[in-house]
C-alpha cells in the first residue's frame, strides 16, 4: 500500500463523513 492510497482514502472517507453530517 502506497501512503499516496491511504491519503485519498482518508480523504474520501472525510468528505463521506462530510456530506453525512450535513442535514438535507
Amino acid at each position: 500500500m502506497h501512503v499516496t492510497q491511504t491519503r485519498n482514502m482518508r480523504k474520501m472517507r472525510f468528505a463521506v463523513g462530510c456530506v453525512l453530517q450535513v442535514p438535507e
